[in-house]
């Protein structure tokens, strides 16, 4: 499955969610709970969900994790998380604070699947915004990272592995040997 296919087929499946939500709103239970999870908030459950219905893959190796820093750091290990440059069909993650004793703290992290980039903006679908299924624009600059799942879904692995690339002297090995056993003869 190339990227576009990818692409296409995540704002295929997307387009057909809008709308599903919490009842009652605010309880974060209901028809969202199809996305994954018994409890809690549902952005990076339906973000999974939608990239395993699109392509038969997880985005990372945490599987269909519901939290958000369980997520990133699966990204990093797994080489998908980027920095910047978001492209349509990554996962985008946005700090996510609340009040608490008169202060402002992080609490996590609310995921979002990107449909398209505009400059320095990008056109998201959401779960978990507004308690539902949502299209909305965002500012790239807000977002901490993105979660590019390529190499799963394009080789068709059901985890995306880890990849690390090392120099095959074997050749200059091979090379010093066959002269070694020139000089000897």
């Amino acid at each position: 499955m190339t990227r576009e296919e990818v692409i296409e087929r995540i704002l295929e499946i997307t387009a057909g969610e809008v709308g599903i939500g919490e009842v009652p709103p605010g309880s974060n239970l209901g028809p969202c709970r199809k996305y994954g999870g018994k409890k809690g908030p549902w952005c990076v459950h339906f973000c999974n969900w939608v990239w395993h219905e699109a392509t038969g893959c997880w985005p990372t190796s945490a599987g269909n994790t519901g939290g958000s820093f369980t997520l990133i750091k699966a990204a990093k290990r797994d080489g998908t998380w980027i920095a910047r440059n978001p492209q349509p069909g990554d996962i985008a993650l946005k700090p996510r604070y609340d009040e608490r004793n008169g202060k402002r703290v992080r609490v996590g992290n609310h995921a979002m699947l990107v449909a398209a980039v505009n400059g320095k903006t990008m056109t998201t679908w959401e779960g978990n915004s507004n308690d539902k299924v949502a299209r909305r624009e965002r500012d790239v600059k807000d977002c901490i990272g993105f979660i590019r799942g390529r190499v799963g879904a394009e080789l068709n692995l059901m985890f995306v592995p880890v990849l690390t690339f090392k120099l095959d002297e074997s050749l200059e090995y091979a090379d010093r040997i066959n002269k070694l056993i020139k000089v000897i003869h």
